[in-house]
């Protein structure tokens, strides 16, 4: 929240930084400013895995290391059963999994432009 409402998501772009195993889109990662994948706010926090299946929809925070998360996060393509328990999943897309479908993600692995890619122009947090 304390990103999200300081802009550090405005303007970043969806990244690809792999492909499932059989060619197609493993997930869409956001929140690098840097555009590399590498990116941090500069803090992390500690992992906490959740039991949450990791299936499509499922956004999770990207981990920048085997026990802490930084300011990236992912939304997954598909169903992936054996990543379950492995992130911490805080959200789960409930509508416009079509709108996933059609996003254009900058492929950090093959040097793509970012002016290609699908980006955060802004995010709003509302309170009830």
């Amino acid at each position: 929240m304390f990103l999200a409402r300081d802009g550090y998501y405005n303007g970043t772009p969806f990244m690809e930084l792999v492909r499932d195993q059989n060619g197609s889109k493993f997930y869409a990662q956001a929140g690098d400013p840097t555009e590399t994948g590498l990116g941090t706010p500069g803090f992390s926090i500690r992992k906490e895995s959740t039991s949450r299946p990791f299936a499509r929809g499922a956004v999770g925070m990207g981990g920048s290391s085997s026990t802490s998360n930084g300011g990236q996060f992912f939304i997954s393509f598909g169903d992936y059963p054996a990543l379950t328990g492995k992130y911490t999943i805080f959200g789960q897309v409930v509508s416009g999994l079509d709108v996933l479908d059609r996003i254009s993600l900058l492929d950090v692995r093959g040097g793509g432009s970012s002016s290609s890619a699908d980006e955060i122009v802004s995010v709003e947090i509302t309170e009830s």
